[in-house]
């Protein structure tokens, strides 16, 4: 009996040590390039959402210390800085301690503002305990608005997200201010002058009230 029991171990522990991460199931949307290692640790070469590629290089790795609360945990790091830990626990997954600095370029080419406008920066995102439906605030700064190869600075903004609906609201002194609220990738944008040189431009678009909006 005892040796049933000691090969049985060894084989659910053989098998865990070759089957992809259990937090990669509990993140359906996620995809994942390049991986290698095992549920204990190993790298990906690139994370992404909706095809888009988000991190970088990233290594996790699974922290035993969790079993003492009754959670699974892994450590995640990738390209840049970023890092999360990972929790499963007996009511689902969240995310603690988490820093992301993340390129906006790739995420705006999903949803084009107008055909001869794209947007630029970067997002940030601190992040002590979260599970997925509570509400998340980030923040979008070093924002240009690009047109025709020209860049204008739009400051920053903030994201607040509460489910699939988001809030963007302008953080006081940005040149362009941008706000506006959705649901999933439909919802309102409105982009209002702030400065000499954002009159300028949307008056040079056509607008000669300083304020653009359109629908996503």
């Amino acid at each position: 009996m005892k040796r049933l029991l000691f090969w049985s171990l060894a084989g659910v522990s053989s098998l865990l040590l070759l089957i992809p991460p259990l937090w990669l199931y509990a993140l359906p949307e996620v995809q994942a390039d390049g991986l290698s290692g095992s549920h204990w640790q190993g790298r990906a070469s690139a994370l992404g959402v909706g095809g888009v590629r988000l991190l970088q290089d990233v290594h996790w790795r699974w922290d035993a210390a969790g079993l003492l609360r009754g959670e699974l945990r892994w450590q995640l790091e990738a390209a840049g800085g970023n890092r999360a830990l990972l929790v499963l626990d007996h009511s689902g997954v969240r995310v603690r301690d988490a820093r992301l600095q993340l390129p906006l370029a790739p995420l705006a080419s999903q949803q084009q503002l107008l055909n001869d406008l794209r947007l630029d920066g970067e997002l940030l995102a601190g992040v002590d305990d979260w599970r997925p439906g509570q509400p998340l605030g980030l923040r979008l700064q070093g924002l240009q608005i690009v047109r025709n190869g020209a860049p204008l600075s739009l400051g920053a903004c903030t994201v607040q997200l509460q489910g699939d609906r988001w809030t963007v609201s302008a953080v006081p002194g940005s040149p362009l201010a941008l706000s506006g609220t959705g649901q999933g990738r439909k919802g309102s944008l409105s982009l209002q002058a702030a400065s000499p040189a954002g009159t300028a431009l949307l008056q040079g678009m056509g607008y000669a009230s300083g304020v653009m909006t359109w629908s996503l």
